[in-house]
């Protein structure tokens, strides 16, 4: 009887050994996984960062072309302005037809100013978008640091640690393999 006691001792101090090895294995399999996902996400947070500023440029790049294509046609409008007045021989430089000229060299400008105004809008979002990006992946990198596979792996055995020396003191004490003079501590810290 008491050989069947400590053969089943003896079993269930290995079952409890081997649990407490699959534990950390899976707590460090889990915390890699883990830290996995938080590197491979600041990854994508920063690739957005960069798309958004490249995005940036482009929309100011337009921005500039569109301005400048405005400027062209409001020269022209001007251009065709003047032929038309000077054709029916009115005086440019005074009155309603230099009145007509101002206004359309004005709008044009404001034409102008619009647009150039809406691309630095547009691409002052588009940087705001990407330095809140950018701000992701230092979180999810620094999610990732603070992630320690080792280390819960090693917690998970500690975990384990008292439940095995309970067993195994039980194990020593029922086969006579010898015991500690004194007992083992407790989770309460009594010895």
């Amino acid at each position: 009887d008491m050989c069947t006691n400590s053969t089943t001792s003896s079993i269930g101090l290995r079952a409890q050994l081997g649990g407490a090895i699959l534990g950390a294995y899976g707590a460090y399999g889990k915390s890699s996984a883990t830290q996995q996902a938080y590197e491979d996400q600041a990854a994508v947070e920063q690739n957005k960062a960069q798309v958004a500023d490249m995005q940036a440029s482009s929309v100011l790049n337009v921005g500039q072309q569109q301005a400048f294509a405005s400027g062209i046609k409001t020269g022209q409008l001007e251009g065709s302005q003047r032929a038309a007045l000077a054709s029916k021989g009115i005086d440019l430089n005074s009155g309603s037809a230099l009145n007509v000229l101002m206004d359309t060299k004005f709008m044009g400008g404001i034409d102008q100013k619009t647009i150039s105004d809406n691309a630095n809008n547009e691409a002052w979002a588009l940087h705001t978008t990407a330095a809140s990006d950018r701000a992701n992946a230092a979180i999810y990198a620094n999610r990732a640091s603070a992630e320690s596979p080792g280390l819960n792996a090693a917690t998970s055995l500690l975990s384990s640690a008292k439940p095995v020396a309970d067993s195994w003191y039980k194990w020593s004490n029922a086969t006579g393999g010898g015991s500690p003079s004194t007992p083992m501590p407790t989770a309460t810290g009594d010895w």
